[in-house]
């Protein structure tokens, strides 16, 4: 991310939307992107709002979308026999909406090929 021009009085500030995820509470998501914002040489302008994934958050909904690709082109599993061995290792046995969702990735990730979903990371 580019960072401001001037060191006094510019200043560098980051506001961060994130899905919401049961999973992880949202004080130690919190926690972990201010440690990160910071190392990074970023002013937290305010606490991480987090929100759910929907039409009336079109951000988070498209970062869903390009996160939940990468993470196959990362995983080297482009393939919907490769994604599918991952939930169970038998690709046979994948529910007919999540296979069809698997295919729709693979076609998506063909296409795209030569396109990098996300940078590198330093």
């Amino acid at each position: 991310m580019a960072k401001a021009p001037g060191k006094q009085r510019d200043k560098n500030l980051v506001v961060v939307y994130a899905d919401e995820k049961q999973s992880v509470p949202a004080t130690d998501l919190s926690a972990t992107i201010k440690k990160a914002v910071e190392a990074r040489g970023y002013t937290l302008l305010e606490d991480v709002n987090i929100v759910q994934s929907s039409c009336a958050t079109p951000g988070v909904l498209l970062a869903d979308v390009i996160a939940y690709l990468s993470m196959w082109v990362y995983a080297g599993h482009k393939a919907a026999s490769a994604q599918a061995s991952l939930f169970d290792g038998n690709p046979g046995s994948v529910p007919k909406h999540l296979e069809q969702k698997l295919h729709a990735v693979s076609a998506i990730l063909e296409r795209g090929s030569g396109v990098s979903f996300v940078p590198k990371l330093k």
